[in-house]
């Protein structure tokens, strides 16, 4: 029997297990035919596109009917998911986008707990902040300490007009994850969204399974089972960058070549620099403060209109 499952678009957040979701579970679930990451990452990028298509927009709408074609023939649920429509500089743009290229879709947001998500991004992105605009001298070519790069991503005197036009402002106003969802509720309707925090899918999977199951109207036992396999795209630990950080001095000196039985060596030295560490990154009670004036009243807001037990996972509220 065939189901008219919408189509499914998961909206990230990054750093909030998208990746793993993307390659255990929508890549591989026998329901689910998965158009965006990790294939088909071009044309579905222009869709999106900030500048001018380079693709003739009939182009683009015929590779979405044609999937949705041979979802709807699989007896499946078409599923496009790329975490970097939540990092664009203009979401409401992209969202608007994808209201004209796929009307009727369903909206999937995967949040994560404001304070882990930045010492995550923090370990996955500091050695890349040469990439942002006007990046301080200091900064430049070399991994930074957490509190630098919290002052540089959140700072303390940040307001709204900031976010149009600073591009490292970005990270402080996409954790604000009530404005993202309201602006999708509004495009789409409420009753197309959904909101799970990503914690929830580690601490009970199965109940975790079968609201996102409901939601995309697949096999929710299916789902949880797919949810074993080994987490992707996780982040290098504090003491990987802590080398890095001495590494960097001496780019040119290939240290490993003056070590007898290098080749023995060389894998014990990787297993105790990417050892996890005891040494979390601190959020002392200055980075306390402006953590819960910016996202408290957010995050109290989800919670109440998603049912959501974000408390429980240590959201402030």
């Amino acid at each position: 029997m065939k189901h008219k499952r919408k189509p499914v678009i998961h909206i990230g957040m990054f750093k909030a297990g998208s990746t793993s979701l993307q390659e255990n579970v929508f890549s591989r679930h026998s329901q689910i035919l998965n158009i965006w990451k990790p294939t088909y990452e071009e044309i579905l990028r222009q869709a999106i596109n900030l500048e001018e298509n380079e693709l003739p927009r009939q182009d683009i709408e015929s590779f979405i009917r044609s999937r949705r074609e041979q979802a709807s023939n699989e007896n499946k649920v078409l599923v496009a998911s790329n975490e970097q429509i939540i990092g664009l500089p203009t979401i409401t743009l992209a969202a608007t986008r994808l209201k004209e290229f796929i009307p009727d879709a369903k909206i999937l947001m995967v949040v994560r707990e404001q304070r882990a998500l930045i010492r995550s991004y923090y370990m996955y992105q500091c050695r890349r902040l040469s990439g942002y605009f006007g990046v301080p001298k200091k900064y430049e070519g070399l991994p930074v300490d957490f509190k630098d790069f919290f002052e540089w991503h959140i700072p303390a005197d940040m307001n709204e007009s900031q976010h149009k036009t600073q591009k490292f402002l970005q990270l402080a106003w996409r954790l604000k994850y009530a404005k993202t969802i309201a602006l999708y509720e509004d495009l789409f309707g409420r009753e197309n969204v959904e909101v799970l925090p990503i914690e929830k899918m580690r601490a009970a999977p199965a109940a975790f399974a079968r609201r996102l199951g409901d939601f995309m109207q697949i096999d929710a036992g299916e789902l949880e089972r797919l949810f074993d396999a080994p987490a992707k795209n996780t982040s290098p630990v504090h003491t990987e960058f802590a080398y890095e950080r001495w590494r960097s001095r001496f780019p040119r000196i290939p240290f490993s070549r003056f070590l007898p039985f290098s080749d023995h060596i060389k894998p014990w030295i990787k297993n105790v620099v990417a050892a996890k560490s005891d040494d979390a990154m601190e959020i002392d009670p200055e980075m306390e403060q402006r953590i819960v004036a910016l996202y408290s009243s957010e995050n109290r807001k989800i919670q109440e209109k998603y049912k959501l037990d974000l408390e429980k996972y240590g959201y402030v509220l």
